[in-house]
């Protein structure tokens, strides 16, 4: 009977600590101080500014590979293969080409499709490449490898583009040496209707890895071997009209693939009480359907992303939005409680958010939110909670 008695007295402390766990009832919460009462205010307002910025798009390995023109958007690409064997040096080259799988179209998708292969004559980098160092004077052979016209083109189709061996013979020989001749490949668009983006480097399916691939025969033999590369590196690069984008206050322009960002700017904390504690900050964008650009593979997402004292947006703290349908519109909800609490503790630091496209480097979607001339329930808005601080 002893032995049963620790397990009782559990029970019992079980059922009173329950007890006291309870919610307070109105005639317990009037024994409760005021002070242990948490007060939530909420705050609504409107963006008191708007942009659009140009940008050197981030570069993702694992986007796509995008060649075209579509209207004013032309988009380029460099792809530097490597990791030739060194039994290449032996034998002889008698056809080379590069089989590109298309993933991916902007535009008519059956408009016929054509571009032009040339030899880049010097280095470059991944981060640092733009439309304009590409077209630079000295950076690409004028004269063309190949300048193949294939028709329509459809999203699982494979192309191949026909290289020069001599241009690859001398890669071969100088992998190694203090100088080398292999700075890659200019895939340049001769298209007009049309942006495609091909597969990476990064695919995990080996079919839809852009492939050298090398055909060879040996001295005295007439048997082709050939050898398939799928390692190496790409940038693309896009290029398009000035619109007058950054002076529209009718709307905030995204631009995926060239690109442009957009940018809203609050002066919220004056109307918030010092040292306010931010509970939750949400701001809404609402998509403006008709003056956009978007198709079967857009991601309805773009990023928000904390501008720093020097007025940079910083990759350290960014949110992707989700989407809700609202009275026939698109709503664009983005969690910056982050970003609000941060412009409480510090005053220096702007007010102001960069939009991005979720796939800024692989795609070509415009996304147009409504601006500081729509109606108020359209406008850019920033919805708080907070509590004051005494």
């Amino acid at each position: 009977m002893k032995k049963a008695l620790p397990i009782l007295g559990a029970a019992l402390l079980t059922m009173y600590l329950g007890g006291c766990m309870e919610d307070p009832n109105p005639v317990g919460g009037g024994l409760l101080p005021r002070n242990d009462f948490l007060e939530i205010d909420s705050l609504s307002t409107l963006a008191t500014g708007i942009g659009s910025i140009r940008a050197i798009p981030l570069h993702l390995s694992s986007g796509r590979i995008l060649i075209g023109k579509l209207n004013d958007i032309e988009a380029w690409s460099v792809l530097l293969f490597s990791g030739f064997p060194d039994t290449l040096e032996s034998k002889t080259i008698v056809g080379v080409d590069i089989s590109l799988r298309a993933r991916y179209h902007f535009g008519d998708s059956l408009a016929p499709y054509s571009l032009a292969a040339h030899q880049v004559l010097t280095a470059w980098g991944q981060d640092s490449l733009t439309i304009d160092s590409v077209r630079a004077a000295g950076f690409y052979q004028i004269n063309p490898m190949a300048s193949p016209n294939f028709g329509s083109v459809h999203d699982t189709a494979t192309i191949t583009i026909p290289l020069d061996t001599a241009v690859v013979r001398s890669w071969i020989l100088t992998v190694g040496d203090s100088v080398t001749t292999n700075f890659g490949v200019l895939l340049r668009p001769t298209n007009s209707a049309v942006l495609k983006g091909f597969g990476s480097f990064a695919e995990l399916e080996e079919a839809n890895q852009p492939t050298l691939r090398i055909r060879t025969v040996r001295t005295g033999s007439t048997q082709i071997d050939t050898v398939n590369i799928s390692t190496g590196i790409f940038r693309s690069v896009a290029t398009m009209t000035d619109k007058g984008w950054g002076k529209d206050n009718n709307h905030i322009h995204i631009q995926n693939g060239v690109s442009y960002r957009g940018s809203v700017t609050f002066d919220v904390v004056k109307l918030l009480p010092p040292r306010a504690a931010i509970h939750q900050a949400m701001l809404e964008l609402t998509l403006d359907a008709d003056a956009s650009q978007r198709n079967s593979y857009t991601r309805d997402s773009v990023y928000a992303y904390f501008v720093d004292e020097t007025g940079k947006a910083t990759g350290s703290l960014y949110t992707l939005s989700a989407a809700e349908d609202r009275n026939g519109s698109r709503i664009f909800k983005l969690a910056i409680t982050r970003f609000v609490q941060e412009w409480v503790r510090r005053s220096t630091y702007p007010q102001t958010v960069v939009i991005v496209g979720e796939q800024e480097s692989s795609a070509f979607d415009h996304f147009a939110m409504h601006g500081l001339t729509a109606s108020p329930a359209l406008q850019p808005k920033l919805k708080i909670s907070y509590s004051p601080v005494e």
